[in-house]
C-alpha cells in the first residue's frame, strides 16, 4: 500500500532534539491511524485519521445532542415510515476541519466485510432514503458537531433487511515514498441497519463449490485438498455463519474435519467467497468435499431460524506413482504368461510326416504298384514312364499264352489288377516278325498302342 509522507506543523520554533523526535513520534502515529481507516468502514466511531497537518475525525450515533452509546444506528420500521435521528462528528485534531457527510449504500466485499459505495456510486436502497441536513460540516478543533437527518422509507420498501452508512470524508493531496503526489479519499462511517416489517425467508446456499487436490510423490504419503466456495444470502434477512469443510475418501474412509474462520455478516443478495485448505488428505482414489455453513444471527442483528446450507463435490486424486508401479506389474506379468504359452507350443510333440512315395501294394501283389490314373492319355500326349508298365500289364493275361492269340482272347484287365506273382511279361510282338499274309486280330491294336505310348515301339 502507498503511505503519504505526513509533514506535521507545530506552533513556535522547534529546539533541540526533544522535539524532532516528538515529531517523528507523531508521524509514526499517523502511519499507521491511516493503515487502520483505509482498510474499510468502522461499525461506530473510527480510528482517527492524520490527513495534513496532522488532523483527526470520527463519527457516531448521537442523541439528546451528544453522542450515545450505540454502535450503529438500527431502525424497525413499516414501509412508508418516516422518522429523524442525530450522527455526531468529532474533530479531535488542532485545526478546524471541514468534512463532507453523506449517505450510501452498503455491500460486502468479496470475503464478506462490510463497506459502502463510495461518493461516486449511485445508492438504490438505504442510502437513497437517507437525507443529511448538510453535505459539508465544519468542525473546530478538539470539538463535537452534532449532524441532524432523516430517514424516508418508500411506501413499496420490501421486507427484511436493508443496510446502509452515513460517511464523513475529508480529501487531502499528500506524497509517496517517491515523492509522487498522491490523492486520498479518507472517510469513515457508521452502518445504519433497517428492517422492514413483512415475512421474513432466511436463507444461505453453498454455490460453486471446486477442490484442488496438491499431492506428493511418495506413494504412502498424503498431501493437501485446498476447498473455495461461495456463501450466497438468497433471502431477505442479514446472517452470519458458522463453518467447516469435512473430507473423506470413498465410503467415507478417512474422514477429516476442517473447522473454517466464522463468516461474519452476510447481507441479502451479497456473495462471499470462501477458501480453505485441508491437510495431510490422503489420495484414495475418489476423495469427496463437503462444505457446510449453519446460519447465527449476526452480532446486534434479530434472531432468526434458517436451515444449515450445504455444497458438495468431489475429484479423482490417483495416486499416480503407485498407478505406474501397478502399470509395470501388468505389463511383465501379460509377458511372463506369453512367454510360457510360447514354451508350452513347443514342447508338444508333433505327427510324424506320411513318406513321399506311393502306397505299399497290397499284399499277395506281384511287387508292381498299380497306376492310381484310370483314364487313358489323350491321342497325342506322351504318358508317364512310371505307368508304361501297368498299361502293358493291362494287356498281358494272367496266364502265358502265345504271342499271337493271347492278346485277342483275354479281355482287358480293369484298372488296379496287379500281375500274378512270378509271372513273366512277355515282350511285345514284332510286326515285322509276323506272317504278311496272316491278318492280325482287331483287338491286338489296343496293345500295339499302348505300347507306342510306353515308349516300346518301332524303329524310327
Amino acid at each position: 500500500m502507498i503511505r503519504p509522507q505526513w509533514t506535521v506543523a507545530a506552533g513556535g520554533r522547534r529546539r533541540g532534539r526533544a522535539g524532532r523526535r516528538v515529531l517523528a513520534l507523531l508521524g509514526l502515529v499517523g502511519l499507521l491511524l491511516v493503515d487502520l481507516l483505509l482498510a474499510g468502514v468502522g461499525p461506530a466511531t473510527a480510528a482517527p485519521v492524520p490527513p495534513a497537518g496532522g488532523q483527526t475525525f470520527g463519527v457516531q450515533p448521537a442523541s439528546a445532542g451528544k453522542p450515545d452509546r450505540r454502535p450503529y444506528f438500527t431502525y424497525s420500521v413499516t414501509p412508508g415510515a418516516v422518522l429523524t435521528d442525530q450522527l455526531a462528528v468529532a474533530n479531535i485534531s488542532l485545526r478546524p476541519l471541514t468534512l463532507r457527510v453523506y449517505a450510501r449504500d452498503a455491500f460486502n466485499t468479496p470475503d464478506g466485510g462490510f463497506d459502502v459505495l463510495a461518493a461516486k456510486g449511485k445508492s438504490t436502497d438505504v442510502g437513497s432514503w437517507l437525507t443529511v441536513a448538510s453535505g459539508l460540516v465544519t468542525v473546530p478543533a478538539r470539538s463535537k458537531k452534532i449532524v441532524p437527518f432523516r430517514l424516508r422509507v418508500p411506501a413499496n420498501a420490501t421486507p427484511g433487511d436493508h443496510a446502509g452508512g452515513i460517511v464523513a470524508s475529508i480529501t487531502s493531496v499528500g506524497r509517496d515514498r517517491n515523492g509522487n503526489p498522491v490523492r486520498l479519499d479518507q472517510r469513515v462511517g457508521a452502518r445504519v441497519y433497517l428492517r422492514v416489517s413483512g415475512p421474513l425467508h432466511p436463507n444461505l446456499a453453498v454455490t460453486g463449490m471446486r477442490t484442488d487436490y496438491r499431492g506428493t510423490a511418495n506413494p504412502a504419503g498424503c498431501g493437501d485438498l485446498g476447498v473455495t466456495y461461495q456463501v450466497h444470502n438468497e433471502g431477505n434477512v442479514r446472517l452470519a455463519g458458522h463453518q467447516r469443510v469435512r473430507v473423506s475418501g470413498p465410503f467415507g474412509s478417512g474422514a477429516k474435519v476442517q473447522n473454517v474462520p466464522d463468516l461474519p455478516e452476510l447481507l441479502p443478495g451479497s456473495v462471499a467467497t470462501v477458501s480453505t485448505t485441508v491437510h495431510c488428505v490422503r489420495p484414495t482414489i475418489r476423495v469427496n468435499a463437503t462444505a457446510t455453513v449453519n446460519p447465527v444471527p449476526p452480532a446486534g442483528g434479530v434472531s432468526a431460524i434458517a436451515p444449515s446450507a450445504i455444497g458438495r463435490t468431489g475429484l479423482w486424486a490417483l495416486p499416480w506413482i503407485g498407478v505406474g508401479m501397478l502399470l509395470v506389474l501388468v505389463v511383465l506379468g501379460w509377458l511372463y504368461l506369453r512367454q510360457r504359452r510360447r514354451d508350452g507350443s513347443a514342447a508338444k510333440p508333433t505327427p510324424p510326416e506320411p513318406p513321399a512315395g506311393p502306397p505299399p501294394a497290397p499284399a499277395g501283389s506281384a511287387g508292381v504298384p498299380s497306376d492310381p490314373v484310370s483314364s487313358d492319355p489323350a491321342p497325342g500326349d506322351a504318358a508317364p514312364v512310371g505307368s508304361a508298365v501297368a498299361e502293358v500289364a493291362e494287356a498281358i493275361p494272367t496266364e502265358a499264352t502265345p504271342v499271337g492269340s493271347a492278346v485277342a482272347e483275354a479281355p482287358p484287365a480293369g484298372p488296379g489288377v496287379a500281375v500274378p506273382a512270378g509271372a513273366r511279361e512277355p515282350a511285345p510282338a514284332d510286326p515285322g516278325a509276323a506272317d504278311p499274309g496272316r491278318a492280325e486280330p482287331a483287338v491286338a491294336e489296343p496293345a500295339r498302342a499302348a505300347a507306342g505310348a510306353a515308349g516300346v515301339g518301332e524303329d524310327g
